[in-house]
C-alpha cells in the first residue's frame, strides 16, 4: 500500500514539474523575450517604435475592426494589425515590462466621465514617460493626447498579477481564458 502512495506522489510531482516547465517554455513570456532579442529592443522607446512599425493604429485602418472578446498581446501581435489605443498601449507595456520597466495605463476621461482614450506611461530614470500609441505621440501632456476637454485621468496598473501569471504559463493561460468563456483561437475580426 505504501509503494502505491509513493508512486502516486512521484507521478504527481513529475506531472506538476512538466506542467510548470513545459507551460513556461510555451508561454507568452518567452515569445516576448524573443521579440526583444530578435529586434534588439533595449528601451521602452524602441519597444514603442517596434509596435508602431509592426501594427497599425485602428484609426488608420481602412476598415473598422473590433474584437468580440478579450485577446492577449501575443494574439494581437500575431493575428491582428489594426489595434485600438488600449491594445497598442498594452502591447508596448508588455514588452517594456519584459525588459524590467515599471508600466501603467492612463485612461483619459472626457466631460462625460468616460475614458475615450488610453495611453501608456513607463517609469524611466525616476520619471514617468508617456507613450500614445494611437496618435503616435511621445511624452506629451495628457491634454495633447486626449484631444478633447480632459476632465481627469485614472491610472491602471499593468500588468496585474493575473497578467503576469497567464504570460508565464501557457496551460494556466488556456485554463484561465476557458474559465472566463474566452477561446482566443476562435476570436475573429469583424467588419
Amino acid at each position: 500500500m505504501r509503494w502505491r502512495k509513493k508512486i502516486l506522489l512521484w507521478v504527481s510531482l513529475i506531472f506538476f514539474l512538466l506542467f510548470i516547465i513545459i507551460g513556461y517554455i510555451l508561454s507568452d513570456a518567452i515569445y516576448y523575450r524573443c521579440i526583444i532579442q530578435q529586434n534588439t529592443l533595449q528601451t521602452p522607446e524602441l519597444a514603442y517604435e517596434w509596435v508602431l512599425k509592426n501594427n497599425l493604429p485602428i484609426s488608420e485602418s481602412k476598415n473598422r475592426y473590433y474584437l468580440n472578446s478579450y485577446a492577449t498581446p501575443r494574439f494581437l501581435f500575431e493575428n491582428r494589425k489594426p489595434l485600438f489605443c488600449d491594445e497598442g498601449s498594452i502591447g508596448i507595456a508588455t514588452l517594456a515590462n519584459s525588459m524590467g520597466f515599471k508600466t501603467r495605463l492612463v485612461d483619459l476621461l472626457g466631460m462625460d466621465s468616460v475614458s475615450h482614450h488610453t495611453i501608456l506611461e513607463v517609469e524611466e530614470n525616476g520619471r514617468w514617460i508617456k507613450y500614445d500609441y494611437l496618435k503616435r505621440l511621445y511624452n506629451v501632456s495628457y491634454d495633447s493626447s486626449a484631444g478633447y476637454p480632459l476632465l481627469k485621468y485614472i491610472y491602471r496598473q499593468y500588468p496585474k498579477p493575473y497578467n503576469y501569471v497567464i504570460n508565464h504559463n501557457y496551460f494556466i493561460k488556456k485554463v484561465s481564458l476557458w474559465f472566463r468563456g474566452i477561446q482566443e483561437d476562435s476570436v475573429r475580426l469583424k467588419r
